[in-house]
């Protein structure tokens, strides 16, 4: 995938107002219209194509997030949510 096109979807990722924009997208011509202006030299078939990996490692992460308990979610943030927790109690 072309380097701009990753970029592109990982904004669309972690910033909620640019990703809003894009929701409103009825299709992915739509939304390849909208996008045109961040990513001038992405084709259509090369978003799609875009789209659909993004889509999958999505689906990965949320399956797997969906098997972590919380002491393997802190774990992997690097405990400091443990801290935090001990300083509540």
């Amino acid at each position: 995938m072309k380097k701009d096109l990753e970029l592109f979807f990982e904004r669309l990722l972690i910033d909620s107002e640019f990703r809003d924009k894009f929701l409103k997208a009825k299709s992915a011509k739509e939304g390849y219209e909208l996008a045109k202006g961040y990513i001038p030299n992405v084709s259509f078939k090369e978003f799609k194509e875009g789209i659909l990996i993004t889509d999958e490692k999505m689906r990965k992460e949320k399956k797997i997030l969906e098997t972590m308990n919380d002491g393997d979610i802190f774990s992997t943030s690097g405990g400091s949510a443990n801290k935090l927790i001990a300083r509540w109690k």
